[in-house]
């Protein structure tokens, strides 16, 4: 049965930089993705740690479905282990003396009698067959990323919850592990929260964003709505990376991370049919239009 996340949660952090007041509601459906965004300090792995069990909130709730993981006014607070939460961190977190299938294996309980199938399975669905014998130190980092989902996802999680995952890997790998996981992520279907800083890794893998700053919430919305406000950019003249090309009425709309600002232009279909999403591209100001100039070397 497909059951949604919501929760209210209240918690003080204290660190050397003083004391945070984290305070967070989420509702997240079936299948839906939303990225819990801000900057470092902002209180988001925390959120991720209540959630799954590692921190305990001062005051709040947490139900799956019909399931209460947690609730302070009725003393409930279901461990980790009860809670089977998808887990997926920014190292990955892959066992180095176990192959790519056995770290899938890993994943699945050992009373399934079924266990060895259902790990062949997550092989062949992640595009991991021709490298089920290597161990992590011979995968590249979409591989590694694309083992720890499958061993997640294997495990049945009532969640899936990404901790910044590509913080790790430099720029030009980055954005190739975008693309990789948008189209894994597609055939998820547990209610997935993702925490990053990154806006193009969110603009590209959430449904839905909540902005988060010295833990409370500032917005809220689909990422056009958090980042982009709906307005296109005005003046710019510089180095972008497209996030999404978006077909509306016979034209095309780009939409581009320009250092950190969100910028979007309008293309012809023929235009963008030299478009793809993670390519760079230059956008310069004509009049008062944004315009889409040819790729970068």
């Amino acid at each position: 049965m497909k059951r949604g996340l919501t929760c209210s949660l209240r918690k003080r952090l204290r660190s050397a930089h003083g004391n945070l007041d984290l305070e967070i509601e989420l509702s997240v459906e079936p299948g839906e993705r939303v990225a819990i965004f801000g900057p470092s300090g902002s209180g988001k792995s925390s959120i991720l740690r209540m959630l799954a069990g590692l921190l305990p909130p001062d005051e709040g709730f947490i139900s799956v479905g019909e399931t209460a993981w947690f609730d302070s006014s009725r003393g409930i607070d279901v461990p980790t282990h009860r809670r089977i939460p998808g887990l997926v961190f920014q190292d990955h977190a892959l066992f180095p003396h176990r192959t790519a299938f056995q770290n899938i294996l890993d994943g699945i309980p050992k009373d399934d009698k079924f266990r060895h199938s259902v790990a062949s399975e997550f092989l062949e669905r992640f595009e991991l067959g021709g490298v089920a014998d290597h161990l992590p130190s011979r995968l590249s980092g979409g591989q590694s990323q694309r083992v720890a989902l499958a061993r997640t996802l294997a495990s049945r999680p009532a969640t899936l919850l990404l901790d910044e995952p590509l913080a790790a890997l430099d720029s030009a790998l980055r954005g190739r592990m975008i693309e990789e996981i948008a189209s894994q992520l597609e055939k998820v279907e547990h209610p997935t929260i993702l925490v990053s800083h990154d806006m193009g890794e969110v603009w590209r893998l959430a449904h839905r964003v909540v902005r988060l700053e010295e833990g409370r919430v500032v917005a809220r919305g689909t990422p056009g709505e958090v980042f982009a406000g709906g307005k296109s950019t005005p003046r710019l003249r510089i180095p972008a990376i497209v996030l999404a090309l978006e077909e509306s009425e016979g034209l095309v709309v780009v939409t581009a991370d320009a250092s950190g600002e969100i910028a979007r232009a309008v293309v012809s279909l023929e235009e963008a049919a030299t478009l793809r999403t993670g390519q760079t591209i230059l956008l310069a100001a004509k009049g008062f239009e944004t315009m889409v100039l040819p790729t970068l070397p």
